[in-house]
């Protein structure tokens, strides 16, 4: 048994006693947390063949989630994915590309599950030390509005919507065969995030239950249980497997992120906020956090 190893899972714990089995030691080594960047500060990191995934820093702050009971939502400091995650970096870390729509691998990738999404997670997690997994909803909406009090991060008005996002307008044939396009094409919000806009829908980390939970038909005067979610922004875990996919809602518009067999629609401002099954679905991607 000499030479075994044994790991430390539980962060630095110092003055770790060797252990004895048998009569022959058995070293326990440290588990060395990674260098982790200011709070305040963008990091880079370097996947297989060169593969570069952004990190922008998100500020803490406080937001307020309007619903049945304005709610005040304290979030501390995290970073998310400067765009949807790539084709590239998907199979950088994953070792496969699952997407519809191919030709370029720096577009957004597509058709995942929300269980994919949660092993890409795991899997760069395990391979950089860090903690990374999907946006709660709530992180989700506070780093689109980037700190704006207006309906978009430029404002109120839809002008400039074309300079921000993907879109079409109302007026096609059917069959309708969108597509997405390379990320970072439009212009970022205020904290420099791009494709928050449109290009495709993000899952998040949430999961409801369709029935009994927060997301109610406008037609039977429900409004949104804002009150139901933690106060420290983190993601609401329901009763089902149906999960929170986030997608932009133009008002007049098609929807960029729009997949039309989804369970149930509801409504917060310009965002749609769609439940799904865990499964795969075309035009349905996601970007990431680390948390500190």
């Amino acid at each position: 048994m000499a030479g075994w190893q044994l790991l430390n899972r539980f962060g630095n714990i110092p003055h770790l006693p060797a252990l004895v089995t048998g009569g022959e030691s058995m070293t326990v080594e440290e588990k060395v947390k990674p260098n982790m960047p200011n709070i305040t500060e963008n990091f880079t990191e370097v996947l297989r063949n060169g593969i570069e995934l952004e990190m922008i820093a998100i500020p803490a702050g406080d937001f307020i989630l309007l619903g049945d009971k304005p709610t005040v939502v304290k979030l501390k400091g995290f970073w998310m994915s400067k765009y949807p995650i790539t084709q590239a970096q998907y199979e950088a870390i994953m070792f496969y590309n699952p997407s519809y729509f191919r030709g370029d691998s720096n577009h957004p990738v597509e058709q995942v599950t929300w269980d994919n999404a949660q092993e890409f997670c795991g899997k760069l997690s395990e391979k950089t030390g860090k903690s990374y997994r999907l946006p709660s909803e709530v992180q989700w909406i506070y780093s689109c509005k980037a700190g704006s009090t207006t309906r978009w991060c430029f404002g109120d008005s839809a002008e400039k919507l074309g300079e921000y996002a993907w879109y079409e307008e109302r007026k096609y044939k059917e069959p309708y065969e969108p597509e997405t396009h390379p990320v970072g094409q439009k212009k970022p919000n205020q904290w420099g995030l791009y494709d928050m806009y449109g290009n495709v829908s993000e899952w998040c980390q949430d999961s409801h239950n369709y029935e009994n939970d927060y997301l109610f038909r406008p037609d039977i005067n429900r409004s949104y249980q804002s009150s139901i979610y933690p106060t420290d922004g983190s993601a609401f875990i329901g009763k089902n497997n149906q999960f929170v996919v986030m997608e932009l809602h133009t008002y007049g518009m098609v929807r960029i992120g729009c997949n039309r067999d989804f369970s149930y629609v509801g409504s917060i401002g310009i965002y749609d906020r769609v439940l799904f099954q865990n499964g795969y679905k075309q035009r349905v991607g996601f970007r990431i956090v680390c948390v500190p």
